[in-house]
């Protein structure tokens, strides 16, 4: 016989969870299907410019007891930052979130604490299942096809479906919107090491911003997270890279990236790779040979988990809801987020989905259209933004000429900073005046 739920989310990352506790807060009978026994490291986003006034508004960073800040000097879960700076060779770096509130996140302990969180509000949460498939509503409700970890399988019945699996949605797949994305071919590559005693000291050591280095065919970002850890996440493309990741491996690769990278401020040396055995894992990146790191790799930062590999950075819906059933995070929608977007478009759109949701419950018929409509509304300017923006990345050189420009030019700065932060919509960077500012000799 089914088990009969009233909604159903797929997916217990970031929008799956945050979604679970506004909606268990307002009374719903809710189920949270996590494929994972418990969330392990994997290549995701721990940098963002926005999230934390985000949970806070959302009132799921405190006081919720999963979420408070642990004693002593730093929260376990959360970083503060001074910003990010954008670095290019020939061009000065570009400060940038300075006026904001950028954070990296300890994840999985973030992840961890946010189901912990729904788990305290009333929401199911169940570990280690596996949704295998979705079947079309009949009389109403949409059958999921569920896996324990024990093998045995259940039939799930939901009135409402919501997809919060990510960008190979179970969910999505069964509802038949999958398109081609607009970027493809992208390999990203995470992993922690331990961080440098120094920082900055214009911030007070060991407070350091993020950096984003920009180089031929790929950026890196280095992102310090709690616990004397940086997330370095690398991202690269075209053949000449794809090709080295197949013959050496994901190890190797990452060692020649970082062995480039040059120091930090107050960073006596550069972050490079030590030797010593590792995997590469997960994503779609093919190991390849020199999965461990070379003997005679250049001492330094000490790495601190294995290579996490994630294929393909993009992920592409012709609509994000249909009569039962919803898409939240990335399953709605994910392009490479160059500046850091992932976390804060999984609270945004986990707070519309609830609003949505709540909505449906008083009547509205439209409810669940009209958030399909505010998803692509809110999201579609900035992934043009960042179609623009992985133009210029793909063209170090011209890139590195706007960034000149940029930097003669505090009302350029100013406007790119508000719109990369969310504060000034995305059409005023692309405006052709604001781009001919920026480009026009």
């Amino acid at each position: 016989m089914a088990e009969r739920v009233e909604i159903a989310i797929v997916g217990g990352g970031p929008a799956g969870a945050t979604l679970a506790i506004l909606l268990a807060r307002s009374g719903h009978d809710v189920v949270v299907l996590e494929r994972a026994v418990v969330p392990r490291w994997r290549a995701c986003g721990v940098f963002s410019p926005t999230a934390l006034p985000l949970l806070g508004g959302l009132g799921i960073l405190a006081p919720e007891p999963a979420l408070a800040a642990r004693s002593g000097p730093e929260p376990a879960l959360v970083r503060r930052l001074p910003g990010l700076r954008l670095e290019v060779p020939d061009a000065p770096p570009l400060d940038l979130f300075g006026h904001a509130a950028p954070a990296g996140f300890a994840r999985p302990a973030f992840d961890a604490a946010l189901l912990a969180a729904a788990s305290h509000a009333g929401a199911r949460v169940e570990a280690g299942v596996e949704v295998a498939a979705m079947s079309a509503p009949t009389g109403g409700h949409s059958r999921l096809d569920v896996r324990g970890p024990d093998g045995h399988r259940r039939i799930v019945e939901a009135d409402l479906v919501v997809g919060a699996d990510g960008i190979r949605s179970v969910v999505a797949r069964a509802a038949g919107v999958v398109v081609r994305p607009r970027l493809a071919g992208r390999v990203a590559l995470t992993f922690h090491v331990a961080e440098p005693a120094s920082g900055d000291p214009r911030f007070g050591s060991p407070i350091r911003p993020a950096r984003m280095i920009v180089f031929d065919g790929g950026y890196c970002g280095l992102a310090p997270v709690p616990g004397g850890r940086l997330n370095a996440g690398i991202v690269l493309h075209g053949r000449p890279w794809l090709d080295a990741l197949h013959r050496e491996g994901a190890a190797a690769v990452a060692q020649r990236v970082l062995a480039s990278i040059p120091p930090g401020p107050g960073d006596g040396t550069s972050i490079r790779m030590p030797s010593g055995p590792t995997d590469a894992t997960g994503g779609g990146v093919a190991p390849g040979r020199g999965d461990a790191f070379p003997s005679g790799a250049a001492t330094g930062a000490r790495v601190l988990d294995a290579v996490a590999g994630a294929f393909p950075l993009s992920h592409a819906v012709r609509r994000a809801a249909g009569s039962h059933w919803l898409l939240v995070g990335d399953a709605a929608g994910f392009l490479d987020p160059f500046t850091g977007d992932g976390l804060d478009r999984a609270l945004v759109s986990a707070a519309l989905a609830a609003d949505a949701i709540a909505g449906h419950q008083r009547g509205r018929r439209d409810a669940f259209a009209s958030y399909a409509d505010a998803i692509h509304e809110r999201f579609e300017p900035r992934d043009r933004l960042s179609l623009l923006l992985q133009a210029f990345v793909a063209r170090p050189s011209v890139l590195a000429y706007a960034l000149r420009r940029v930097a003669r030019r505090e009302a350029l700065r100013r406007t790119i900073d508000l719109v990369l932060a969310d504060r000034l919509p995305a059409s005023r960077a692309l405006d052709p005046r604001f781009l001919a500012a920026v480009l026009a000799p």
